[in-house]
């Protein structure tokens, strides 16, 4: 079940929930709206070969700041990270982000995959935005880009986000390691694109087999084909060097002058059954 408009007002009041800066005008019916904030994170591509979520392998990515009144220019096909201007958050409900329409129609996305927040977890929302359209779209800090919507849950929580959650002391930043379950986070090194391929190089220059090599990014072949390696020793029965044949130096054989070069046509005799004869008309020379 849903806080109606009515329900997530009285919750503020009574600190139910939190909403710093709480605007009685940005509630609708059943959701709160939220504003964009002036931070972003973007990918670099040109120092991106690939993501290996599964061995901590992501990109680097650098901090854009953008002053009020100014704007960042999503361009199509772009995926950068956003936060919003609210810091919010509950340790009795389950809040869902969710888009707006107006800006779903001109074809931005406001959140990928994650739309569910806790109890338990205070945060600027992190906000994955993509534009699906064919132009590009304008983020500019403080507008409306999403709604929050608050559930009941059916029991109370055996733990709350504030004891598991990776994201607990600072949700302004990319991927951090998970925690365990007693709440300590797990210590895993993260590798950055460009220290695994210098790794994978350390490695395959140890390597002493003919066998190919090829690196634990299997599934990015099609898309990435430079990334498979293959290590064989050289050929010694293979020439250095193809000589290729001087052929300005060749000397031409001299021409007959009148007579053609071309080669003669043979001669083919033509054998026709027992008792037949070629017949020729009038006028032409036989016999």
């Amino acid at each position: 079940m849903f806080l109606s408009d009515k329900d997530i007002k009285v919750a503020v009041q009574k600190g139910d929930i939190r909403i710093d800066g709480f605007d009685e005008a940005r509630l609708n019916p059943a959701s709160y709206d939220i504003l964009l904030g002036n931070k972003f994170f973007a990918t670099d591509p040109h120092t991106t070969p690939f993501i290996d979520p599964v061995n901590k392998i992501f990109p680097p990515m650098h901090e854009i700041n953008v002053q009020d009144g100014e704007a960042f220019v999503l361009h199509p096909g772009f995926s950068i990270l956003g936060y919003s201007l609210d810091f919010f958050g509950t340790d009795k409900y389950l809040i869902q982000l969710n888009g707006k329409s107006s800006l779903a129609r001109i074809g931005l996305l406001v959140h990928a995959s994650a739309p569910i927040i806790n109890p338990g977890h205070y945060l600027n929302v992190a906000l994955e935005l993509f534009n699906l359209n064919n132009v590009p779209i304008l983020l500019r800090p403080k507008m409306r880009v999403g709604q929050l919507t608050f559930s009941i849950l059916s029991n109370d929580t055996s733990r709350t986000y504030r004891e598991t959650g990776r994201y607990v002391d600072d949700n302004i930043k990319g991927w951090v390691p998970e925690r365990d379950a007693f709440g300590k986070a797990q210590k895993q090194k993260t590798q950055t694109p460009n220290r695994a391929a210098a790794r994978s190089r350390a490695e395959r220059d140890k390597t002493q087999n003919t066998e190919p090599i090829i690196q634990k990014v299997e599934f990015v072949q099609h898309v990435m084909p430079e990334m498979i390696v293959k290590n064989q020793k050289p050929n010694n029965k293979m020439p250095n060097k193809i000589q290729i044949p001087n052929i300005k130096n060749q000397t031409e054989p001299a021409k007959a002058p009148g007579k053609s070069h071309l080669p003669k046509p043979k001669k083919e005799k033509v054998r026709l059954p027992k008792g037949q004869k070629i017949q020729f008309k009038k006028g032409t020379r036989g016999h």
